[in-house]
């Protein structure tokens, strides 16, 4: 299933569409709970608004509120952290006339639970699932590191499935490159391995000036979801062995018959 990228990428309004599910019991939606928003604009917007040039869009705040899960049988509490912006939205009112109001709109920086951008398989190794759990605590608030941990996850992938991690070298154990550990998987799962290399390449980037953007780090995601979907979910796994079936066939199934 791909992410829908829109919703982890755009701010959020008051009185906007909750668009977030629950962290916790990944059923309900998070609301916001109005009362609690609170903003307060940063110095440095206090001082350009002395300039002669201000525009509203000059505005900036920090900001604080919480949303609640609107399933009854969890009604978790998900506070959050970040800045906000003075945005304009221009309409036309019922005789045609031209209006231009500013509103601020808010950009999560920080939640106190990470929020599930993709759903992670249960049977996925604690391990690999503890890394993507990092890099979603920090996907608001730096791109790179949150990609870093991706690449981290790979890691941890590699050593569940027993892929060699050192080399002994005059008597010394000496890590091997994530490159080549995938490469060494690759001689048992060649279509995985490609995407690992992928996820690696993005990993590498983040650590160069410059660094990655959020869809940088969400292709990243839905590479890596693919993978263990493939790897873990037993639908998939159950759909892959009826295609290698078929192939191997290459015709139906012989299956008894039925009345």
């Amino acid at each position: 299933m791909s992410i829908n990228r829109e919703i982890w990428k755009v701010p959020f309004r008051k009185d906007g569409l909750a668009v977030w599910k629950c962290p916790r019991c990944n059923i309900g939606m998070l609301v916001l709970d109005q009362k609690t928003l609170v903003h307060y604009e940063t110095a440095s917007s206090r001082s350009a608004s002395h300039s002669e040039d201000w525009e509203p869009s000059w505005d900036s705040y920090s900001f604080t509120a919480a949303f609640r899960c609107n399933y009854k049988k969890c009604d978790e509490v998900i506070t959050i952290v970040g800045t906000g912006q003075a945005e304009e939205f221009q309409d036309f009112d019922d005789d045609g006339n031209y209006n231009s109001e500013y509103e601020v709109v808010y950009f999560p920086r920080f939640f106190s639970q990470p929020m599930r951008i993709f759903s992670v398989p249960v049977t996925c190794p604690d391990t690999v699932s503890s890394e993507i759990s990092k890099s979603f605590n920090i996907f608001f608030a730096d791109s790179s590191a949150a990609a870093n941990h991706i690449r981290n996850s790979v890691e941890e992938l590699l050593t569940y499935f027993h892929v060699k991690r050192y080399d002994r070298i005059d008597r010394k154990l000496r890590g091997i490159s994530l490159h080549r550990r995938i490469r060494f998987y690759e001689k048992s799962n060649k279509a995985v391995a490609e995407r690992l290399l992928a996820i690696k390449w993005l990993g590498n980037a983040a650590s160069h000036p410059g660094g990655l953007t959020q869809d940088d780090v969400l292709d990243a995601y839905e590479i890596l979801e693919s993978v263990l979907s493939a790897l873990f979910d037993s639908k998939q796994r159950k759909l892959d062995r009826l295609v290698k079936n078929v192939n191997r066939l290459q015709g139906p199934l012989r299956r008894g018959k039925t009345a």
